[in-house]
């Protein structure tokens, strides 16, 4: 439609031992960049030439409307954007020459800027490389370092995968965010600690959710199709998500906006330009909150002398988890110790299908459904045996175990020590 003129030229053929997807990323964004800011029947031209026996360059030329001197040397920082008026209003976020920059650095590379104003731009790109005279290779696996085929241009579809144990992480990640670079950027900062899903709109974000497990949410706020605080909307008014820590990464500064997230619950902003390491700390510390806040739940409430406390647990909770563990609570004082009492009756009373009641009840007290209702029922029967003649048979049947071989079986596994033993340090006088 812009009717651009895309023209190649090639000096000689040359062998770069650095990672061939690198390389095309850091030509698909410089290409991408020149077209996007050169106008109607323009020009962009791509050439790849000799330095000397050590190198080789590539040189992606524009006839945009070149860039200010003054804006030059700031213009591969993260974020930074050329002011509108000056790039003919022409969109964008200022990531896409930082990935560039961060991706010639990765190969041992150089990168530099030839720039004048209403005549065009100049990027160079200088490659670690030897001249070869025979006949082309294949391009290697790029999977791995090889020799990169500088007589094609290739795109690829990025992959995220990294191959560290998913145990050494901090848990499941799902990111929002509809700028791809910064996904990107936001991916490569955080693939160690986090297993990633991505998503990139609110839209995309609620069917990941119903699919994939998901301990904590990064999210953009402006977004097409679903924006980023419609989404907190629909987790908060979940009861599947409503427990999700819930991050903000915005642009924007203004009180309202934040006053809106804060009254939906979201946990915590971060501003852009942002501090990669700041991030990764705010992300850590919220997943450790939650993890405390499970420890603390995990205390059945009447074990909770201080109700206070109890009160004080829950205020950290959404509305509606807090209900949720109210209802909770008090079915499991009316029915667990029935032998009847089952995680189907739960699911039941509670009107949630049991992969629900799993998934919940594992994201508050980090338990399964009957290993919930195995921890109260054992609670009660300690009372019994600390303050009651019963036999440890009785005490198995009056707290809905059908078996007292299995209530000694899960009594051992909860305390340490068989229910016989237990009396007789717990005894009271």
């Amino acid at each position: 439609k812009q009717n651009i003129d895309l023209k190649f030229h090639q000096d000689g053929h040359w062998d770069c031992q650095v990672n061939q997807s690198t390389v095309e990323k850091i030509l698909l964004n410089l290409i991408t960049n020149a077209i996007k800011y050169t106008k109607s029947n323009g020009l962009v031209t791509v050439a790849i030439e000799q330095d000397n026996e050590s190198g080789a360059w590539i040189h992606v030329t524009d006839t945009g409307p070149g860039i200010p001197e003054d804006d030059q040397p700031n213009i591969f920082e993260r974020f930074y954007r050329v002011p509108a008026e000056e790039n003919h209003r022409t969109s964008g976020t200022g990531i896409g020459l930082a990935l560039v920059t961060e991706g010639v650095r990765a190969i041992g590379g150089a990168i530099r800027l030839t720039s004048q104003l209403g005549k065009g731009s100049k990027f160079s790109v200088w490659l670690p490389a030897h001249h070869d005279t025979s006949t082309p290779e294949q391009p290697a696996d790029d999977r791995s370092p090889g020799k990169v085929e500088t007589s094609a241009v290739h795109s690829k579809t990025r992959h995220t995968a990294t191959d560290q144990s998913e145990t050494s992480r901090q848990g499941r990640l799902l990111i929002v965010e509809d700028n791809a670079d910064l996904r990107e950027i936001l991916v490569n900062a955080l693939c160690e600690d986090w297993q990633i899903t991505e998503a990139a709109d609110g839209e995309q974000a609620l069917a990941a959710l119903e699919n994939t497990e998901t301990d904590l949410i990064l999210s953009d706020i402006m977004m097409p199709n679903m924006d980023g605080l419609s989404l907190l909307e629909h987790v908060r008014d979940d009861l599947r998500f409503s427990h999700l820590p819930f991050l903000f990464l915005t642009a924007r500064s203004d009180d309202e906006t934040e006053l809106q997230g804060l009254m939906l619950a979201a946990d915590d902003f971060v501003r852009k330009p942002f501090n990669q390491d700041i991030l990764r700390l705010k992300l850590r510390n919220m997943r450790q909150s939650r993890i405390r806040l499970q420890s603390q739940l995990n205390k059945v409430p009447q074990a909770m002398e201080d109700q206070h406390e109890v009160a004080r647990v829950r205020t950290n909770l959404s509305a509606r988890d807090q209900r949720f563990i109210e209802n909770l609570t008090r079915w499991m004082e009316k029915h667990a110790t029935e032998t009847s009492a089952n995680v189907s009756t739960l699911a039941e009373a509670m009107a949630i299908d049991e992969r629900t009641l799993q998934r919940k009840i594992k994201a508050l007290f980090g338990q399964k459904p009957i290993e919930y209702i195995h921890n109260y029922r054992i609670y009660e029967a300690c009372q019994l045996l600390r303050s009651s003649h019963l036999s440890i048979q009785e005490v198995a049947y009056q707290t809905g175990f059908n078996d007292p071989r299995y209530f000694s079986k899960i009594f051992t596994k909860i305390q340490g020590i068989n229910p016989s033993q237990w009396r007789k340090a717990n005894k009271s006088l």
